[in-house]
């Protein structure tokens, strides 16, 4: 949609379940483009929970758990997608065979 020449995009998405999605952290941009972006870091992650769409509500509520009862702190990253991570993953390792001099390194 264009409006006086700016370019608007509208994301809709409509789920069976209602819930609160975080609000996008400051300069991640490339990183939601990339496939992966972080939502809460902890200074010592013992564990790092991957979710995405309406399944993060429910590794919201893990990371409260895994802190109420164990007491770990878990880092929470929201997955955007999958694919673009395979894809990533795969051009490195691609890369790294044949370009010894620079090895490059996947998003994650």
């Amino acid at each position: 949609m264009c409006e006086k020449n700016n370019d608007v995009i509208y994301y809709l998405t409509l789920e069976n379940e209602n819930y609160e999605h975080p609000g996008m952290p400051e300069k991640v941009q490339n990183d939601i483009i990339k496939g992966l972006y972080k939502i809460k870091s902890t200074k010592k992650p013992t564990l790092r929970l991957l979710g995405s769409g309406p399944l993060m509500g429910e590794v919201l509520e893990a990371a409260k758990l895994l802190k109420k009862d164990w007491d770990i702190d878990a880092g929470i990253w929201n997955v955007t997608s999958f694919s673009e991570l395979r894809r990533d993953a795969e051009e490195t390792e691609r890369w790294n065979l044949f370009i010894l001099e620079i090895n490059h390194i996947n998003h994650i």
